[in-house]
């Protein structure tokens, strides 16, 4: 099936098990990030030849999927939290790993002081079991989810324990700011999962 984002291809045997409609069947949807370099898709321009591969005729060229040749990304992605901001500003906090008793003015204005944390992780240098104080309460998180393959169609969900108890719908953005929270203890928490098949409007 062609769509201006490009072909919807049906998932042989994808049905109830991966989808919470068993009766709608499940669609791979290839984009420019898949590979595919057409402008749309042209109507009645779509061919499957004796050996499987499928033929797409767009407005300004001709592509070939060979679709049992694909190698599935089986692997979740890996979540990973990239910043960590106070009042949407970026805070240094390997610089403040030894001067916690510091406190200083953010550029709009706010100040940021009276915090802990047990130590800077290793890969995006965050303070870990982070502690702030009362009026520092507008934290953005930044997040992202690794994969093996470069897949940009990754989707993330994420909650703040101690504030919402459910997780967020599915979201393609990759950060979230809470405002205004109350003094209390909070575990802020993201899953991302690759998003292959879609499913068609009905």
């Amino acid at each position: 099936m062609g769509t201006r984002l490009g072909p919807n291809i049906l998932e042989a045997g994808a049905f109830a098990e991966k989808s919470e409609r068993p009766e709608i069947p499940l669609f791979k949807n290839y984009s420019y990030e898949d590979g595919f370099l057409g402008i749309g898709c042209n109507l009645g321009a779509i061919f499957e030849d004796r050996s499987g591969t499928i033929w797409i005729g767009s407005t300004n060229r001709l592509t070939a999927i060979h679709h049992e040749s694909e190698i599935s990304d089986t692997v979740a992605p890996k979540s990973e939290l990239t910043n960590i901001q106070l009042f949407n500003e970026n805070i240094p906090w390997i610089k403040l790993e030894n001067n916690m008793d510091t406190s200083f003015v953010l550029g709009n204005g706010a100040t940021v002081g009276n915090f802990q944390f047990s130590n800077i992780s290793k890969w995006y240098y965050l303070p870990e079991n982070l502690s702030l104080a009362y009026n520092n309460n507008f934290v953005t998180s930044n997040f992202i989810g690794i994969s093996q393959k470069h897949n940009p169609k990754i989707k993330y969900q994420y909650q703040l324990r101690g504030l919402y108890e459910s997780w967020s719908n599915p979201t393609n953005r990759t950060e979230v700011s809470y405002g205004n929270l109350k003094p209390g203890n909070y575990l802020f928490m993201v899953k991302a999962k690759h998003i292959l098949l879609l499913q068609p409007n009905t």
